[in-house]
């Protein structure tokens, strides 16, 4: 078992837009500019490209309706982790039926529970790999 298992609260990314769209047709594409919930652009923050398209929005140079300040909030979950035995920290992420893999060679589960290694689990896995999961199938070099 992981000690010391660290449950970070989730976090709310806020972020709104200025929208337009081209002519009379929301769905055609158009702009969308970042700013606050009031709908002030910080334009000093801007590259001069987003600047000059925004000027072209606001002053009718493009044939574009304003849609309205769009929010596009978000709750970003953070992952548990805590320290393996070897004393590396291990991220609880999602594990896909994998386990997850200490760099020790531990395997672990979404709950922190140390798992048995992979040559006893079933036939999917190859019983003579000393590798880890992620580095077997590619997602990752050692």
């Amino acid at each position: 078992m992981l000690n010391n298992i660290v449950y970070p609260k989730d976090e709310i990314f806020e972020e709104y837009r200025m929208s337009f769209y081209f002519g009379d047709d929301p769905y055609a594409g158009g702009f969308a500019f970042e700013c606050n919930k009031d709908g002030s652009i910080d334009i000093e923050s801007m590259n001069p490209g987003a600047l000059e398209n925004l000027a072209k929005c606001l002053f009718g140079i493009y044939n574009v309706s304003l849609e309205g300040i769009i929010d596009y909030s978000r709750l970003i979950s953070n992952d548990p982790y805590g320290k393996c035995d070897c004393g590396e920290t291990v991220y609880l992420s999602y594990d896909y039926g994998h386990g997850i893999d200490c760099r020790c060679g531990r395997i672990y589960n979404t709950s922190g529970q140390e798992l048995a290694p992979r040559s006893q689990w079933e036939e999917y896995y190859d019983d003579d790999s000393t590798q880890p999961y992620y580095v077997e199938f590619g997602y990752m070099e050692v």
